[in-house]
């Protein structure tokens, strides 16, 4: 049986996972009035990242850059809505 070959830490994951940061605002802008709904969206955005650590797809050096840049993302969100 042939296994298949994935790149840890691939350029495309990456750049996906930070695509998921602007889907991630966009949404929140959408529900800004919910505040249920922004924290939904945020824990999917988390939970994205946690799959690609728990699956191997990144190391724990990127996934602990990518929860960085995230929590940079949260807090620019939590600026823009004047929270």
């Amino acid at each position: 049986m042939t296994m298949l070959q994935i790149e840890k830490d691939s350029p495309q994951t990456i750049e996906e996972a930070r695509r998921k940061f602007i889907l991630l605002k966009q949404n929140i802008e959408r529900v800004k009035s919910d505040p249920a709904k922004r924290h939904g969206f945020a824990m999917y955005t988390l939970g994205y990242l946690a799959a690609l650590l728990i699956h191997r797809l990144v190391s724990q050096e990127v996934h602990d850059q990518l929860n960085r840049e995230l929590d940079a993302t949260l807090e620019e969100i939590k600026k823009d809505l004047g929270l």
